[in-house]
């Protein structure tokens, strides 16, 4: 029989691709998938967190040794890391709490966050919140009812790629990129890449909306509704710009939220056809949008 047997930094590098493999799956329209690449990814966070703070002290990753700690930071009010280091000067002994236990209890995700958050020089205090964040809806998710707004779920997970990217960088705790999966290199990318992964998000945004649209319309009735995109002239890229009801020219980008475009159509006051309003000219005080053909008047007389 064969064992499939993995340390704490192989575990959180298998949980880390089992996320990006659902992160994908989310892409591509399963919307089922977000669920299960957030509670990965979750676990993906603690044992990363834990496997830094074994690196420290071997011992500190059980909770036990970590309330001594904490009772230590308590007593002389100083934070986490600092009672720690006190500790380890006056030689105290961090196995000796767990001494004899053959399988002890290690810490939570809290517990580590809390060690690491201690350290305010170079851990990032709002990278803390968005772990905070998605830790809390995983417990949504394992222990009640839930309500998911995927696209933010998405946008979440990338800004944890980001930050966990750069923290096991500066804590030198292992190159995310050069342990995960190749199949999955690429998603890893784009998540860690902010303009790439805003992009991908504005492009599933424009797919939904015209899926949204379309969606119970017959083949034959389909040239009845009116949706079209546009390019966005502020963030240069093609068919961002899609129907909004709430923008004050019916259009708006996915990606950078401009409403302005002289491609965008809009109705002659005068014959009715359409033209994009760039072409458009206005009579003062009569019409705001006429087309060229009724500007013509040279052709006319």
């Amino acid at each position: 029989m064969h064992k499939y047997e993995l340390d704490i930094i192989g575990n959180a590098i298998d949980s880390l691709d089992e996320a990006l493999a659902k992160y994908a799956q989310g892409q591509n329209g399963c919307r089922r998938s977000h669920k299960f690449a957030l509670l990965h990814f979750c676990h993906f966070m603690e044992l990363i967190l834990k496997h830094y703070i074994s690196t420290i002290d071997e011992n500190l990753i059980y909770s036990k040794v970590f309330r001594v700690v904490e009772k230590r930071a308590k007593k002389d009010e100083i934070s986490l890391i600092d009672a720690f280091e006190v500790l380890e000067d006056e030689e105290f002994d961090f196995e000796l709490p767990v001494k004899g236990n053959l399988n002890p209890h290690t810490i939570t995700l809290d517990m580590a966050l809390a060690y690491v958050e201690s350290d305010k020089d170079y851990f990032d205090s709002e990278l803390a919140s968005e772990i905070r964040s998605l830790k809390d809806l995983r417990n949504d998710i394992e222990h009640h009812k839930f309500v998911m707004d995927t696209k933010e779920v998405r946008l979440a997970l990338g800004r944890l790629t980001r930050g966990f990217d750069e923290f096991t960088d500066i804590f030198s705790v292992v190159g995310l990129q050069d342990v995960i999966s190749k199949d999955h290199l690429g998603v890893f990318q784009t998540l860690a890449d902010e303009y790439e992964h805003e992009l991908k998000e504005a492009k599933v945004e424009v797919r939904d909306a015209h899926n949204a649209a379309f969606r119970g319309v017959r083949l034959k009735h389909q040239y009845d509704v009116h949706w079209a995109t546009y390019d966005c002239p502020e963030c240069n890229v093609s068919d961002l710009m899609i129907p909004n009801e709430d923008s004050s020219t019916g259009f708006k980008c996915t990606m950078c939220g401009n409403e302005d475009s002289e491609d965008i159509e809009v109705d002659c006051e005068i014959c009715g056809s359409s033209w994009p309003n760039g072409e458009m000219s206005s009579w003062v005080d009569t019409y705001t949008y006429t087309c060229p053909d009724c500007n013509d008047f040279d052709s006319k007389y």
